[in-house]
């Protein structure tokens, strides 16, 4: 929180830094509040150099040597070339990653001037102005006007190129100049005067094809907060914050009912002890649930089966030297791959059935019995697999990786937590929210804000891991910085 300018000009601003960059990330400033997601678009492409070519011949290469503890330094040659390094290779062919932020003019600190902008309209044009890493940015003025929109320097393809976007591209078919403002993908005030970004695919047709694919998630959480949003005609701060902290589990409930099928159909002891705690569950990702735990089990045995089945059966079908194809495939698994599987098991085709089993019930059945039997010699007994044993908080300080005796002194307590990936309490051992932050511009006073860790980098500081504990359990904390303990002065 601070000030700038004198008297009547004195302006406010509030919100969150990233260490080492100038001004407020995310915040208010009174007339405009602003927020990110990461957006997952398609912010480069792998660009096909022949070996041999002219091209080939204008590659660089440069040896690094990099130290390792008790051990000889390893070797390693990085190949450059003018549109990004070379990072796979298959046959006589290289392909470089030519990323966006790789090109010049694409960096700047026009994201700044987010702090000064008066209007909706002032805080997007910075937005598509701003050269930084792509984020989905939500804005709202104090009239009531809100938008989302890409922030970011966006490429824009030249006219007539057969673009491939997420395969591999030619270097003719790349980006030559940077898309217009005017051209961006917006939404602004939209009739429902509803608003959401959870990481998710924003938009289709024109906008969604100059966003790309670069690895949405799959959409269930965003889907959660727009049924939330539009649950009720009014929000106030603190019904807002609830909606971050919704851990209602919607995605896996047809998991759940599927496994209780299964469980149904074979009344056996494993079965009737799976049924029992799934009958149970509250239908949250609560830390003393195993119900949750057992659904999302299940889903992911099935997953993993069928992912490894069909991939082997279509190498198969295909076979041939290993490809950039063949391994990106991997980072379709959940975001994508949840779609075919569910089509599968709803329709249930038997020449998808994985070998060995007979058919689609045989297959159900044994992975019903893997996940209980996963989760049995993981804990004592399948009830006491609840979920706060699996999703244990473990946010460690970059040090202690290298520096594992530090861990009492930098790393914050381990808890149990609530929530998962696909709802609004995203949360992980390793992942979740960085900060959790509700401001209308113009009322800040009633802002919340907490982050996992305190302000401090001190660790002997009480500021190291302040607020850690609200930000665990939920308890809302205040945005505004309140009244000063300590002044810090510097003196030229």
């Amino acid at each position: 929180q601070f000030s700038i300018g004198e008297g009547s000009a004195k302006q406010r601003i509030v919100g969150a830094t990233l260490p080492g960059v100038p001004g407020l990330s995310v915040g208010s400033n009174g007339s405009v509040a602003w927020g990110f997601t990461n957006g997952y678009g398609q912010w480069f492409d792998w660009v096909e150099i022949e070996q041999g070519s002219a091209l080939a011949m204008a590659v660089t290469s440069v040896r690094e040597i990099i130290a390792v503890k008790g051990a000889q330094p390893t070797e390693l040659d990085v190949r450059e070339t003018a549109f990004g390094p070379i990072l796979r290779t298959s046959g006589k062919t290289d392909y470089a990653l030519s990323w966006a932020l790789y090109r010049d003019g694409a960096v700047n600190a026009r994201a700044t001037g987010m702090m000064f902008a008066r209007t909706i309209d002032e805080a997007i044009l910075i937005a598509h102005t701003s050269g930084i890493p792509h984020q989905n940015v939500l804005i709202a003025d104090k009239s009531g006007n809100i938008a989302w929109t890409i922030m970011g320097r966006i490429p824009a393809y030249p006219a007539g190129a057969q673009t491939r976007r997420g395969t591999f591209t030619t270097a003719d078919e790349l980006p030559t100049t940077w898309l217009a403002p005017e051209k961006y993908p917006l939404i602004k005030n939209p009739a429902d005067a509803r608003l959401w970004t959870a990481n998710n695919r924003q938009l289709g047709g024109v906008g969604g094809s100059i966003i790309g694919d670069g690895g949405f998630d799959l959409g269930a959480r965003a889907g959660q907060i727009r049924d939330r949003l539009r649950e009720q005609e009014k929000f106030d701060e603190k019904k807002l914050y609830a909606i971050q902290l919704d851990s209602e589990s919607r995605f896996l409930k047809r998991w759940s009912a599927l496994a209780l099928e299964t469980a149904a159909a074979k009344p056996d002891e494993k079965n009737s002890a799976i049924a029992k705690e799934l009958k149970i569950w509250n239908g949250r990702a609560d830390i003393d649930q195993t119900g949750h735990r057992i659904a999302r089990a299940f889903r992911q045995q099935v997953m993993d089966k069928l992912w490894l089945s069909w991939i082997t059966a279509t190498d198969r079908a295909s076979p041939g030297p290993d490809t950039p194809e063949k391994r990106f495939r991997v980072f379709a698994v959940d975001a994508k791959f949840e779609y075919p599987v569910w089509q599968a098991l709803s329709v249930r085709p038997a020449h998808l059935v994985p070998k060995p089993y007979r058919d689609w019930d045989d297959f159900l059945a044994a992975q019903l019995a893997s996940t209980h039997d996963d989760l049995t010699k993981q804990n004592a007994t399948l009830s006491d697999a609840s979920w706060g044993k699996r999703n244990t908080t473990n946010i460690r300080h970059p040090f202690t990786h290298a520096m594992p005796f530090l861990s009492d002194w930098l790393n914050m307590p381990k808890a149990p937590q609530a929530g998962d990936n696909h709802m609004p309490l995203v949360a992980a051992p390793t992942f979740g929210a960085s900060q959790r932050m509700v401001v209308s511009p113009g009322h800040e006073e009633q802002g919340i804000f907490v982050m996992p860790g305190g302000q401090s980098g001190h660790p002997l500081s009480p500021f190291y891991g302040a607020g850690h504990r609200d930000w665990l359990i939920g308890n809302p904390g205040s945005l505004l910085a309140g009244e000063p303990k300590h002044t810090l002065r510097f003196i030229p």
